[in-house]
């Protein structure tokens, strides 16, 4: 068996490691630039399960109780 010699091998590997990392930049770029486009998510409470009130200014009591 005879090993024969291929100089373009370390070539083809460089091309494609390049190919990769430019498709994986590109992905992360546009992943990136599609979170920061969206708007922040406001949270969803049923009316009926809140408390609505006028916020009064005063004394803010806090009572703790442990050992």
């Amino acid at each position: 068996m005879v090993d024969i010699a291929r100089p373009d091998l370390p070539v083809a590997r460089r091309r494609r490691r390049l190919l990769i990392g430019g498709v994986v930049l590109v992905a992360l770029a546009a992943v990136s630039f599609g979170v920061s486009r969206l708007q922040p998510a406001a949270p969803v409470v049923e009316r009926a399960s809140v408390w609505i009130d006028t916020v009064k200014r005063g004394p803010f009591v806090r009572e703790v109780r442990g050992t």
